[in-house]
């Protein structure tokens, strides 16, 4: 029932699928019987990660095939013929930000009170929440698997604090290694796929 997510940045447990949180009455997901608590772990055969994966996996198509653990633990293979742009009528649950694993020297999280509201603490280094909602990422944790998705789904715009590009002084700004600090090619590969970037530096008393 559970599989693991490894990153540079963050191990953690990951459950199958995006869990519904939310049903609209009369909709076409209520007429498919799906409830509050199942959990969505297929579209047309490809996995399903969290609510990016099934938006990008539904859109545009008309004939579907649902994979759906019910949360009485019963699997169901659901086909669907629905109209081109009916809304399905889910809300699925939030999606969990991956963590940082640098130790900036200019983190502002360092620089709170100890009385700050905890999430002002949370460090995230998640390329889906820089689409999402503009947050910055140093691209430092980025893997392959990450990469791939941001270019085939489009994440675009991209948010990132590049500070420097000389990789010994990008090294000791972000408190990483070399090969982690390596920004150049990344951004590169982003750029000749369509991906636009925003970037930002911070400035540092020399």
């Amino acid at each position: 029932m559970y599989e693991f997510a490894v990153t540079p940045a963050v191990t953690q447990i990951r459950r199958r699928g995006v869990e519904v949180t939310d049903v609209t009455p009369a909709s076409l997901a209520d007429e498919l019987e799906l409830e509050a608590g199942d959990r969505v772990i297929k579209v047309n055969g490809r996995t399903v990660r969290d609510y990016l994966d099934f938006r990008f996996q539904t859109g545009g198509e008309t004939d579907l095939v649902l994979n759906v653990l019910k949360k009485t633990g019963e699997e169901w293979e659901i086909e669907i013929e629905r109209d081109e742009g009916e809304d399905f009528g889910l809300s699925f649950e939030n999606i969990v930000p991956r963590q940082c694993a640098n130790e900036c020297l200019f983190c502002f999280c360092k620089g709170n009170p100890p009385d700050a509201r905890p999430a002002l603490s949370f460090r995230d280094e998640d390329v889906r929440l820089s689409f999402l909602y503009g947050n910055y990422t140093t691209l430092s944790s980025i893997t392959e698997q990450e990469m791939r998705r941001v270019i085939e789904q489009r994440l675009t715009p991209q948010y990132v604090s590049v500070h420097a590009t000389d990789l010994k002084v990008r090294a000791y700004l972000l408190g990483v290694d070399e090969e982690r600090a390596d920004i150049s090619q990344k951004m590169r590969r982003m750029m000749d796929a369509g991906i636009e970037i925003h970037a930002q530096v911070v400035l540092c008393p020399g």
